[in-house]
């Protein structure tokens, strides 16, 4: 009679027992997620017609704008349709950089049977190179159509809040304001409705602070999820904010979402409802109702301090939980998995010995360097022979296939060199050999996140808890089996990671083309590696050491070169940047009055002898300028990882008209100096910049020390002017002439269109961002005359 105990029965019996588990708890966790797609009532071509006309008929939409003007009394009427109670605030947003910002956010009620609210957020701003179709016109149109869906439903529990946000573009100024309105007072949950793509689905990249049960609600009830952790814990880690980081400030949880296909149309003049997808429109309004519908049923008052875990599979299924339950299976899956690493250790010994084992771990570290080295080498022998520094930008989606079978390549390589070894000494491909050297990584792995990043940990949890669980249950001795839990243990992984790697890659070549700094050349050969870490060794377990190949060894080298050879051709002849996927760069026009000076400056992400072009009529003479112009007032260089510098022919007129005023205190020796600037253009801001080591004792602006200024910034200025009053000393007074006033103005001289540029700058596959600085000297104040007093 055999033992009864599960390690006597027939492998077959095993592998059916191993296997049913692992349904089982499949079973239970779809149970969980899986739902019919219920009918929303959200209208596609009500949403679609609200951002046609934010987009194209009114189109850029930067703060103090006309075309903001006009998309705001658009909103307005679009919610007082809708029956719901709309107010403007009107207000003045500043912050610590002493920057302040006019701003008129729309506030609309709908009341419930509680004071308590719901919010659903978007602003309706643009920045001045985009026409904001998708940043942030989708967001507003879901607000406008979800509002009119959820304001038929009669006798809601929660009163329903739509906030619209101004300024949002110059540094979340409208949310700053919303926050202390009484309106906001009231909210106990809100979602946030953002972009930095035109497709794909809109993803939730942010939840809390805290209230997991926020996110619980979400993956119960969206009818198509995505979203995950994941993007929470990059963002955090990323120069980037939305109104959502201000708004969580007020205690109250959210949710925050924006799809990030096709990054590179981001605050360009590619952001037009042409480029915005349908489905995306779709599934983001769908999303919205049917979250706001579900959290009725919530007590929304509920707080709770731990952020959770969250993640969708396929954007059908999603799931949440809490941050108690993240730790519990992490601490499962790393015990499991040191305890299936032990077995998996003496089951490789016991196949193919001591000495093997260490041959084999040892080609385990070569084949991952081996990969990393390859692929960096690949990535800068691409930069060397284009002479460019993102020749990859415009191929991105050829580009993962070139490191893809440059990777695969390498690893290949790596295989034939063992296999030309003596059997003794030569790597074996055995199952227990490929999880005796993984489930320690992936713990230790799971380890460092868990403490780094929860967020991510559950990308390795999941693949670490069933290959643990499969080796502790199945006996890994046998190769076949062994198979059978690599497969299984690659499907899991390929689950959670291939739906995220494509919109990652994508994310993160659109980003860079977007930051003012050039991408390392081991960032998406790290990328990829992340990948490989994951899915790699378990697809190794399963095609890695069969006795039967399907092909001879000459025959994959073949079709390895050839794919490497064809990738490599593809990268080298198409062209790095295109009209749909360009290069970024910035000019700006710095003119100095005091100096009788002006200059031109071009931020690029290549290096060009002309960055801004070879017509007869652009400048010429370009240099490279890595540092401050020297001008009367320090302005820092220009964005981008390159830059040049010119010197322009001839000043124009400043855009501004100044005047000053200044009146002694009574019974005092300080000096009220009262400034007034009036823009001459519309958008124009002002910066006041005191002389260096001159602080005024009051003021009505909120300003802050700059490069030794003291400096107030109002952007945009309103039409009728903006006004300083500081109070002074003497000493700071008799130093006025020190002083400067600066214009700052969207666009550049003789430039023409919505974006102000000239028509000698290149365009075909660059898309620019125009901004001008005259600086003016303070002028001279005006004091009141003497009173005359007659005997």
């Amino acid at each position: 009679m055999p033992r009864n105990d599960l390690t006597a029965q027939p492998a077959s019996r095993r592998l059916r027992a191993g296997v049913a588990c692992l349904a089982s708890l499949a079973v239970i966790l779809m149970a969980n997620g899986c739902r019919p797609h219920p009918e929303t009532g959200f209208s596609l071509e009500r949403a679609s017609k609200h951002i046609r006309m934010l987009a194209t008929a009114f189109g850029s939409r930067p703060s103090g704008s006309q075309a903001n003007r006009q998309a705001r009394d658009y909103l307005v009427d679009q919610l007082r349709r809708a029956g719901f109670e709309v107010r403007l605030q009107e207000a003045l947003a500043d912050t610590d950089s002493g920057m302040t910002t006019p701003v008129v956010n729309v506030i609309a009620t709908r009341p419930g049977r509680q004071s308590e609210a719901i919010a659903i957020v978007s602003h309706y701003d643009s920045p001045p190179e985009s026409r904001g179709a998708a940043d942030d016109g989708l967001g507003v149109a879901v607000c406008l159509e979800a509002a009119r869906v959820l304001a038929a439903r009669t006798a809601p529990r929660y009163t329903l809040l739509v906030a619209l946000t101004d300024g949002e573009e110059l540094g979340l100024m409208g949310a700053r304001v919303l926050l202390p309105a009484p309106e906001f007072a009231q909210v106990r949950a809100f979602l946030n409705f953002e972009a930095v793509g035109t497709r794909g689905p809109a993803r939730l990249f942010q939840s809390g602070p805290g209230n997991s049960w926020l996110a619980a609600a979400w993956a119960a009830s969206t009818p198509f999820p995505a979203g995950s952790s994941l993007f929470t814990e990059i963002y955090r880690r990323l120069p980037n904010d939305t109104d959502f980081s201000i708004l969580t400030q007020s205690g109250a949880p959210g949710l925050d979402f924006a799809p990030t296909g096709n990054t590179f149309a981001y605050h360009t003049k590619l952001d037009t409802p042409g480029q915005l997808e349908t489905a995306t429109i779709q599934h983001l309004g769908d999303n919205a109702v049917r979250l706001v519908d579900a959290l009725e049923a919530v007590d929304i008052r509920e707080r709770t301090t731990d952020n959770g875990t969250f993640f969708d599979v396929a954007g059908r299924v999603a799931f949440s939980y809490s941050s108690g339950r993240t730790r519990v299976i992490a601490v499962a899956a790393f015990v499991l998995g040191l305890l299936a690493a032990y077995k998996s250790f003496c089951a490789a010994r016991e196949q193919v010995g001591s000495t093997r084992l260490v041959v084999t771990a040892i080609w385990a570290l070569l084949g991952v360097g081996a990969v990393f080295g390859g692929l960096c080498l690949a990535c800068y022998l691409l930069r060397l022979a284009s002479h460019l520094q993102q020749p990859w930008y415009a191929q991105v989606h050829v580009f993962p296939m070139f490191l893809a079978t440059v990777g695969v390549g390498a690893i290949w390589l790596v295989i034939l060199l063992g296999r030309s070894l003596p059997t003794m000494v030569a790597p074996s491909g055995h199952p227990s050999c490929v999880w005796m050297l993984t489930l320690p990584v992936w713990a230790g792995l799971l380890a460092f996140l868990q403490r780094t990043a929860p967020g991510v940990g559950y990308l390795f949890a999941f693949p670490l808890l069933t290959a643990a669980i499969l080796i502790l249950v199945l006996p890994l001795r046998e190769a076949s089996v062994g198979r059978i839990i690599s497969a299984v243990v690659a499907g899991v992984a390929g689950v959670l990671w291939v739906p995220l790697l494509w919109p990652l890659f994508e994310f993160v070549v659109g980003l860079f083309g977007s930051l003012p700094a050039v991408a390392p050349a081991w960032l998406y050969p790290a990328v990829a590696v992340a990948g490989i870490v994951t899915i790699g060794p378990a697809l190794t377990g399963v095609f890695l050491g069969r006795a039967s190949r399907l092909l001879p060894a000459s025959v994959v080298t073949s079709l390895l070169t050839l794919a490497v050879v064809a990738s490599s051709w593809v990268m080298a002849v198409e062209p790095a940047y295109s009209a749909q996927r360009p290069e970024r760069r910035t000019i700006r026009y710095l003119q100095d009055m005091l100096q009788e000076k002006a200059l031109w400056e071009v931020g690029t992400h290549e290096r060009d002898e002309a960055p801004a072009g070879t017509q007869p009529s652009s400048p010429r003479e370009w240099q490279s300028a890595n540092h401050p112009p020297a001008l009367s007032v320090r302005i820092r260089p220009v964005t981008g990882p390159f830059r040049y510098r010119a010197r322009a022919v001839g000043l124009v007129a400043p855009p501004l008209d100044v005047r000053s005023t200044a009146q002694g205190v009574e019974g005092g020796t300080d000096v009220w100096l009262e400034t007034t600037a009036v823009p001459l253009l519309e958008g124009t801001g002002v910066a006041f910049s005191l002389p260096s080591g001159v602080t005024p004792v009051e003021s009505n602006l909120r300003g802050a020390v700059r490069d030794g200024r003291w400096r107030a910034v109002v952007l945009p200025a309103p039409a009728a002017g903006v006004t300083l009053r500081v109070l002074l000393s003497q000493d700071g007074l008799s130093r006025l002439p020190d002083a400067r006033v600066t214009a700052i103005v969207y666009g550049v001289p003789g430039g023409v269109g919505w974006q102000r540029l000239p028509r000698w700058l290149p365009q075909d596959t660059i898309v620019w961002g125009a901004q001008s600085h005259f600086i003016l000297r303070w002028p001279t104040p005006v004091w009141p005359a003497p009173v005359t007093i007659l005997q």
